[in-house]
């Protein structure tokens, strides 16, 4: 059994690296440390035929070997490796894994949707804030699928993986993602959202749990800027944006040109022109589970993949 872990979560957007051992509380743990790069190995994924281009492939290679190294230091037992939806559904996506090999000498775990949906889970439930929900729905937005979730009474009921990724739809529905999103285009986008998830066989309930790359930039947004929202609409909890604070956002973004959207400060350039479409995502999500905001974590994949590697069945 191990008493520390290090986990590479190869995500469309980033690449996350988690270094954790066991926590006090009941199959809790303890991050040592957390680094993440902004390395978006997925353009092209919203493709019929999705590809991985040979400059992602080389930046991501890279990175997991710069995070691998960071993580050497403090005498793991195991360093997982794990990819989702952007190597996933590439058609080259073996071509990733070789390059990763070939550079750090680690191999690429490339999970099904259904694993990686039920490691998101274990990731979740992992996190004390979110400990006094029983019955809710939960999503992991990413760039290449988004990960829809049931739990009832703490356990999770029903899952499933949608190619509803931000970088995947921004490839699909924006003609120019550095311009302001036309109405039409926004229109299109979520119908396209609403209908698939409709589609799918998990149910919608609040409250709503969030994690992703979106929610973390909105976290940013709001320790920078403090006086966005009026004193009625401020944040209750810091783990909690009500459905207000997306409301007064999503112009300032949604119907913004990418350098208008660059001088809100919290929103970095690598994210700038997906993150409109996060909040596309985020708005569908609220008024499909009737519900008053997201209830946002981070511990998501890469916490429980580091669960089940410390704590196996």
């Amino acid at each position: 059994m191990n008493d520390s872990v290090a986990v590479i979560d190869i995500g469309s957007n980033s690449i996350k690296a988690l270094v954790a051992e066991k926590g006090d509380g009941p199959h809790s743990i303890q991050p040592l440390m957390e680094k993440s790069l902004e390395v978006r190995i997925s353009a092209g994924i919203g493709q019929r035929d999705p590809i991985l281009t040979d400059a992602g492939i080389h930046r991501g290679a890279q990175a997991v070997a710069e995070l691998a190294q960071a993580c050497q230091i403090f005498n793991v037992d195991t360093i997982r490796v794990v990819a989702t939806s952007a190597v996933r559904s590439a058609r080259n996506g073996n071509d990733f894994c070789h390059a990763v090999q070939s550079v750090s000498q680690l191999e690429v775990d490339v999970l099904s949707g259904h694993q990686e949906a039920e490691s998101i889970a274990d990731g979740i439930l992992s996190d004390p804030e979110l400990s006094k929900l029983t019955d809710f729905t939960a999503f992991d937005l990413g760039g290449g699928s988004l990960e829809l979730m049931e739990f009832q009474n703490r356990s999770l009921t029903a899952y499933h993986s949608f190619e509803l990724g931000s970088v995947r739809l921004m490839e699909m529905f924006l003609q120019h993602p550095k311009n302001a999103i036309s109405q039409q285009e926004q229109l299109n986008c979520m119908q396209h959202i609403e209908d698939t998830l409709r589609a799918g066989p998990v149910p919608f309930k609040a409250p709503l749990v969030g994690c992703g790359g979106g929610l973390t930039v909105a976290t940013r947004i709001c320790q920078t800027n403090p006086g966005l929202l009026p004193p009625k609409a401020n944040l209750k909890k810091s783990n909690f944006f009500p459905k207000a604070w997306f409301d007064t956002i999503r112009p300032l973004v949604v119907d913004a040109s990418h350098g208008e959207r660059m001088r809100i400060n919290g929103i970095p350039e690598s994210r700038a022109d997906i993150f409109p479409v996060a909040i596309l995502t985020c708005d569908v999500l609220m008024e499909l589970c009737n519900c008053s905001g997201i209830y946002h974590t981070t511990h998501n994949l890469r916490y429980g993949i580091a669960r089940q590697a410390l704590y196996p069945a």
